[in-house]
């Protein structure tokens, strides 16, 4: 008798774990839509998988078509960012976004993770209603108490900006810490950066290269450029040139223009890597085309003298004075 009602018992609260959650029971009976908007989330955070926006959008999308509030808010939001190969479209997300709420509020007052931390996210963001960041901390913390890591990942974030709470970096690193140890790429970045930084913790930069490769290894750009910079300084681990290049070329390879500015200056001075006037070029006009102030100003100055391109004082002035105009302290200076 009694291993027919666990049984009975198993088949009712049959979850599905995503790194180390488990969804609710009621959430788990109502399949239409819910499966598959629970596998999206895992592609679009990389949570035990690897990260893949353009799946996580195939499966929101067909979650969305029925009539699952998780896969309408999802789908949303991939419309609003215009990620995964989905157009842009900030009208019809706002219409969606108000179309998920009451549904997405009614799973996650039912105990449903997944709905938890997406309802934090609508506060927080003010997604379909008006933005509440004390709301968005309760239900990210709701989630984050069941284990969701995606959800402890973001409730450190209010933690450590004092957002929704009172600043607390302690409780922040802690918060980070179950979620990374959960696998969650995110969060390993940010334990690499408190224990850098000693902040919620005491400094650690060997304990910070550890979580920053964990991070980079998952293709973490945050977290690929922390490494490289511990690799390029030798901190925490043996002063390795070549190894700060690669994983900046990860990084910038993926768009981060930070990136893309270590990249250059390495190309410029040939560290890590052969000295390449043209590509140093490339790369840095690539990073000051995002607005990164530090490339702007060697933009400016490779048109100035014609390394790496042709010179150019027009383009020269152009790029020094954007990159002045953001503090940058060179520029400036070359400008006065």
């Amino acid at each position: 008798m009694m291993t027919q009602m666990n049984r009975i018992a198993t088949m009712l609260k049959m979850a599905i774990v995503v790194a180390g959650w488990v969804a609710s029971a009621h959430a788990q009976t109502d399949t239409t839509g819910y499966a598959e908007a629970v596998e999206g989330e895992k592609y679009n955070y990389g949570l035990g998988i690897p990260k893949d926006k353009i799946k996580a959008a195939q499966l929101f999308k067909s979650s969305a078509e029925k009539n699952h509030p998780l896969g309408i808010y999802n789908l949303a939001f991939f419309k609003e960012q215009g990620l995964g190969g989905i157009p842009n479209d900030t009208v019809n997300a706002q219409a969606m976004y108000r179309q998920a709420f009451p549904g997405v509020k009614k799973l996650a007052e039912e105990g449903d993770v997944v709905a938890q931390g997406d309802l934090g996210d609508i506060y927080s963001n003010g997604q379909g209603v008006n933005k509440d960041k004390s709301l968005g901390f309760q239900w990210y913390k709701k989630a984050a108490e069941q284990g969701y890591a995606v959800a402890q990942s973001s409730l450190a974030n209010m933690f450590y900006a004092g957002q929704g709470t009172e600043k607390n970096l302690t409780a922040a690193f802690q918060w980070y810490k179950k979620s990374a140890e959960q696998g969650y790429a995110s969060s390993q970045n940010w334990l690499g950066w408190m224990l850098t930084q000693g902040e919620g913790t005491e400094k650690n930069l060997t304990e910070a290269f550890l979580w920053y490769k964990k991070a980079a290894e998952q293709g973490n750009a945050q977290g690929q450029i922390g490494l490289a910079n511990l690799f390029y300084t030798g901190q925490g681990t043996e002063k390795n040139l070549t190894e700060a290049f690669l994983w900046y070329k990860k990084a910038a390879e993926q768009g981060n223009a930070e990136a893309q500015c270590s990249m250059a200056y390495m190309f410029y001075t040939g560290q890590g890597t052969k000295k390449n006037l043209t590509a140093a070029f490339q790369w840095f006009k690539k990073s000051a085309e995002q607005g990164f102030a530090r490339s702007q100003s060697w933009s400016g100055r490779l048109f100035y003298s014609g390394e790496g391109t042709e010179k150019n004082l027009t383009e020269a002035f152009l790029w020094c004075k954007k990159a002045a105009e953001q503090g940058d302290v060179d520029a400036q200076i070359g400008l006065a």
